[in-house]
């Protein structure tokens, strides 16, 4: 198959490489005319290329990239029956901080679906990612994925508890109508030990979620007074710093938040505010890292998926190389 990718994750570099990554790779996409699909999470961005000149396009993103990299090496590329065995891992949860977490297949559909709008892409990318997500589907029905009881989610409320002793009603802070927002406020809200609160641009289509859950939704402008809110976590989309120092308060008497969780890559939250002597910001990466120790699945669990994923690409490929082989032998 005429695939492949080049990327980087949390494996391969830290988040400020990554936020760089991601902000030149989505330019990249915006601007090349070729068959290209984006995968950009918290984790990792990871850009997807199908074509005849396999080789020379790898080269061409590392020279529209290397300027604002600091090497190379913080790259990872894969091409042809590599690419397909690394997409159907990443699909499966596999490559994830968090082994067999669920987001991450929706995701890659999403930017499946994105790319098909906005690219004219080749039949071997749309097999790559067809079936790919097929694998991805097949493994979590045969393997009960995800097996972990720790989810990002349960990895909040731990830090919740621990910042914040549960002498009162907490009251905490989302910012941005993300699917990971989500998931979390539906979570904590099953804790009945918080007052929660949405800050979206999103109205409309918040208002029904908040509704149902009793959240009370906020104006984006409100997000300005984060500093009421014990604790602040933010999930948003955008390029730039949705909470900055000049947005506190003052005086120590007015500031009332002890913790801000940022999931965003690239960061939304400015790093100063890390700094402030009352304050605990926690980024993505500290996160995953969290995560990455909660990890309960055996190496020998985890062997056994992995030959599984390379025993259905194998026959995925072996398919796809005999459906062109009859194409080309038909006439005409």
């Amino acid at each position: 198959m005429q695939v492949g990718m080049l990327g980087v994750s949390y494996k391969s570099c830290g988040l400020a490489q990554r936020e760089r990554f991601a902000k030149i790779a989505s330019q990249f996409f915006a601007d090349s005319s070729r068959s290209l699909v984006l995968l950009s999470t918290c984790h990792r961005t990871e850009l997807y290329f199908g074509g005849e000149d396999l080789q020379s396009i790898p080269l061409e993103m590392l020279i529209a990239m290397q300027e604002g990299m600091d090497s190379e090496q913080l790259f990872y590329t894969r091409l042809g029956h590599p690419c397909f065995v690394h997409l159907a891992r990443v699909i499966t949860g596999v490559d994830s901080a968090l082994f067999g977490e669920t987001q991450i297949q929706g995701q890659v559909k999403r930017a499946y679906e994105l790319a098909k709008k906005s690219k004219q892409l080749t039949p071997d990318i749309h097999y790559l990612f067809q079936k790919g997500l097929k694998i991805g589907k097949a493994t979590r029905t045969t393997f009960h994925l995800p097996k972990e009881e720790t989810s990002l989610e349960a990895l909040l409320w731990e830090l919740m508890k621990h910042f914040l002793p549960m002498q009162r009603r907490p009251c905490v802070l989302f910012i941005g109508y993300s699917e990971i927002n989500r998931r979390a406020l539906t979570f904590l809200k099953g804790k009945g030990a918080l007052s929660l609160f949405l800050a979206t641009r999103s109205q409309e289509e918040a208002r029904g979620f908040c509704k149902k859950s009793d959240i009370t939704l906020l104006s984006w402008k409100e997000i300005s007074t984060f500093a009421a809110f014990d604790i602040v976590i933010v999930g948003s989309q955008g390029g730039e710093y949705l909470l900055t120092w000049d947005q506190l308060p003052k005086g120590v008497s007015s500031l009332q938040t002890k913790l801000v969780i940022d999931m965003g890559v690239p960061r939304l939250v400015d790093p100063m505010i890390g700094k402030h002597p009352l304050i605990t910001l926690i980024n993505m990466e500290e996160l995953g890292s969290c995560l990455e120790k909660k990890r309960t699945i055996s190496l020998q669990e985890e062997s056994g998926i992995k030959q599984y994923i390379e025993g259905m690409v194998l026959r995925q490929e072996t398919l796809f190389l005999q459906g062109r082989q009859r194409a080309l032998s038909c006439p005409g």
